[in-house]
């Protein structure tokens, strides 16, 4: 029996302005919950003035159903982010094996949203470069055919790299010059 792939569930949120900081103190504690909810192996937690990032990794794929209906997972969208939140969009990825960077400064999620004319072995190859970008990467296709997105990712840099923006505006053209949509946010790490 093959063994099962881990999974990204990977949030990103675009916040209100103005930003009810209690509010969004509230929503960050009830992200960091996600930890106890069923089939989390980690997570990965980080914001900017204008975006929160949730990504949690799940032992399988299999969970997923289990940890989208918990608790944890509906008092952090309905009571955490539902209050702070101008709009926000979710993927669920397929993540192998991989971790993130234990000591990332930076995170960038990306998501490839399904279009015509980009081909299978382009999201491929712009997978590959993704992961290449920083010092840990989650890359992966989303599982799910009804998705609105066909790919996506988390990809973390330590403190040490100087670049990180130069490094994700060039990724987000060469994916533009092949015709395709990208969405994303850069942001800042925090601790789960």
């Amino acid at each position: 029996m093959a063994a099962m792939s881990s999974l990204l569930h990977l949030v990103v949120a675009s916040l209100a302005d103005p930003l009810d900081r209690s509010a969004f103190e509230r929503a960050v504690e009830f992200a960091r919950s996600l930890c106890q909810a069923p089939g989390v192996r980690e997570q990965s937690i980080g914001w900017s003035d204008h975006q929160l990032v949730v990504a949690t990794i799940l032992e399988a794929s299999d969970d997923l159903d289990q940890f989208v209906a918990s608790e944890q997972h509906m008092r952090f969208v309905m009571h955490g982010l539902a209050p702070i939140i101008s709009g926000m969009w979710s993927t669920a990825i397929e993540a192998g094996n991989a971790t993130t960077a234990p000591d990332a400064a930076r995170l960038w999620a990306f998501a490839l949203p399904e279009r015509e004319g980009v081909y299978e072995w382009q999201v491929r190859q712009f997978l590959d470069d993704a992961a290449s970008l920083g010092d840990g990467a989650i890359v992966g296709v989303t599982i799910e055919e009804r998705e609105r997105f066909r790919a996506g990712g988390l990809v973390s840099f330590n403190a040490a790299t100087e670049d990180v923006a130069e490094r994700t505006a060039a990724a987000r053209r060469r994916w533009a010059a092949l015709g395709g949509e990208l969405e994303d946010a850069l942001v800042d790490a925090h601790r789960p």
